[in-house]
């Protein structure tokens, strides 16, 4: 091959020669040992900006190549620039690091927030967890160039596993509450079977009744009376009362005489006002029959819960107790899992 060729002929002395096979072997090939050999053969032959650019290329694919220009003699006359080359990626480098740990760290911060909001604990393995993350961190400013390259590799590599690991926690965390909710609300079942709440027939019909009530009440506040038609038929109103009035005036044939008349004063308000009248008339009636059916949907329900109340009253206190405790769980455990479910949902979201 030319790299072959060309170390050949930079063992027999032809620098010159090697750096024109390199250079020829370059054009093919951008292997880190063929740059490193170019970078070697242009510092020999004085070309010290192309040695900077090959061995820059070379450090970009193959990094522990640093380490091995600063420590051959070949490399002597760009021993200044490669140290200020190796100080420029050094610099990239650590800044690169703490880009990715930063990014790590941000992960254990989300998965922090869903543990607050889920009210579960993830346990995150050592090597992802916020130890190792803080660890690196305090690493980067001090450690080596291959340290801190291994540094960015590890912590580019950590974020995602983290969140990965966390998610697929809070999803057997959701899984375990879906199962626990549901144990206790049929344990809740059998204990009000038990205690026979559910199989009474007053009950059922007084909330039957109750829930009758209710629903007539939110048809009627749903549909209140149209405004259109009671201003069209105040305007009815308002215009028969004109036409009467002006008869009247027609018979009398003088309209302040027939004014000045009780009739004619009725008229009039009746003229100017008419109007409103049909809609304060209706408007006063739906209030009425709303607030009627409201009150008989409140007391149905009263009612209901009154008897409930007795039939818990008669209800050995254990069992009514144990049922009550139920209850509580129950409503703990259905907050909990409505929480962990929204929490999933936006993560869900999140990673689309």
């Amino acid at each position: 091959s030319l790299r072959h060729v060309a170390h050949i002929r930079y063992l027999r002395g032809n620098i010159v020669g090697a750096y024109r096979a390199i250079a020829d072997a370059l054009q093919v090939s951008l292997d880190p040992e063929v740059l490193f050999d170019g970078a070697r053969y242009a510092a020999l032959t004085g070309r010290i900006s192309e040695a900077q650019e090959w061995i820059a290329q070379c450090i970009q694919r193959s990094p522990a190549v640093a380490i091995s220009a600063l420590a051959e003699a070949d490399f002597t006359a760009l021993a200044r620039e490669l140290h200020e080359l190796i100080s420029r990626v050094l610099s990239q480098a650590r800044y690169q690091a703490r880009t990715m740990v930063t990014h790590w760290s941000d992960a254990l911060d989300r998965i922090a927030s869903w543990q607050e909001q889920s009210g579960h604990t993830v346990e995150l393995p050592t090597y992802l967890g916020r130890s190792c993350a803080d660890a690196a961190a305090s690493e980067v400013t001090d450690a080596g160039y291959l340290t801190v390259l291994e540094i960015e590799r590890y912590a580019a590599r950590a974020s995602a596993p983290a969140l990965a690991f966390a998610t697929r926690e809070l999803e057997e965390e959701a899984c375990r509450r879906r199962d626990a909710t549901a144990a206790l609300k049929e344990e809740l079942e059998n204990a009000i079977h038990e205690a026979g709440w559910e199989s009474s027939p007053e009950v059922r019909q007084k909330e039957a009744e109750a829930e009758a009530a209710e629903r007539e009440c939110k048809a009627l506040l749903e549909a209140p009376p149209p405004l259109e038609e009671h201003a069209l038929a105040g305007c009815g109103i308002m215009l028969a009362g004109a036409a009467f009035l002006g008869g009247l005036a027609a018979l009398h044939g003088e309209i302040a005489a027939v004014l000045r008349t009780p009739v004619g004063l009725l008229l009039s308000a009746v003229m100017l006002g008419g109007w409103a009248f049909i809609p304060i008339l209706r408007w006063m009636r739906y209030r009425m029959q709303a607030d009627a059916v409201m009150e008989k949907a409140l007391a149905a329900r009263r009612a209901a819960e009154e008897l409930q109340a007795r039939i818990i009253a008669e209800t050995p206190s254990e069992l009514s107790e144990r049922i009550e405790s139920l209850r509580q769980q129950l409503q703990e455990a259905e907050a909990g899992k409505a929480r962990m479910d929204e929490l999933l949902a936006t993560i869900k979201e999140s990673n689309r």
